[in-house]
């Protein structure tokens, strides 16, 4: 039911076998390295403030999120692919903060406007989050496939100008959004369904691992984390007042 929700709507709440003693173990350590400046860093903020960190090359400073590959997840993945083939190409750790309203209506701090991915059509992404996520703390929100092309026919033009009013946009009936405790997990294919990360409300945060999946020739070797490549860094300087 789950690879069917996912190839038809283009995402899915996945039931996946974490123990509850590693997400507390993978909590811990996550939230360590994203205190840490030697291991994360300010990704986007503005006017002096950060409100979104992200981690330095998961793949080597954070090797336990490896587990998060369990075999339940390979047989979701390889049903996905014609040939059953795929790797992990990317990987990457975030924390989402509160924005105040003033500030993010007109300025992107994590991806919170209705957008696609710029990744190839064939790849997909897998999420676990690494902290309880509510309506109050920006989970991340979806469109389903059907009604992303309905979107598109009315008139959705793109992250920078909707073409669009905002009632249409978060239409309730419409709008899937993804909450749970830690350790909650599901599959997007972000490249073809309108999407985008809630808003925390004040006081609250977000922790999400991504990890991108893309076709391959050959099945997923046990050793495929050491093939994953790092995400390129744009740091938030708030000399320079950038925003992502």
């Amino acid at each position: 039911p789950e690879l069917y929700n996912l190839i038809k709507n283009g995402f899915t709440p996945f039931s996946n076998s974490y123990d509850k003693s590693l997400i507390t173990k993978l909590q811990e350590k996550y939230n360590a390295l994203m205190n840490d400046d030697r291991y994360s860093y300010p990704y986007a903020g503005y006017d002096g403030k950060t409100y979104k960190r992200e981690m330095i090359n998961p793949a080597v400073n954070f090797p336990e999120l490896s587990s998060l590959i369990t075999e339940d997840v390979i047989k979701v993945a390889e049903g996905y692919y014609t040939n059953g083939c795929f790797t992990i190409k990317h990987i990457g750790c975030g924390k989402n903060y509160y924005v105040p309203e003033e500030i993010r209506k007109d300025h992107e701090m994590f991806s919170n406007f209705w957008h696609f991915d710029f990744n190839e059509t064939s790849e997909m992404k897998y999420f676990v989050y690494m902290s309880d996520v509510t309506e109050k703390d920006g989970p991340f929100h979806a469109q389903t496939k059907s009604r992303t092309q309905e979107l598109i026919k009315m008139g959705f033009d793109n992250r920078k100008n909707y073409g669009l009013p905002s009632d249409v946009l978060e239409d309730s009936n419409q709008v899937h959004k993804m909450k749970g405790p830690a350790g909650t997990s599901f599959f997007g294919h972000p490249a073809v369904i309108l999407h985008r990360a809630g808003d925390p409300f004040e006081g609250h945060s977000r922790n999400l691992i991504q990890f991108q999946f893309t076709p391959a020739k050959e099945k997923l070797p046990k050793d495929w984390i050491k093939n994953v490549i790092p995400h390129e860094i744009h740091r938030y300087e708030p000399t320079k007042n950038l925003t992502n």
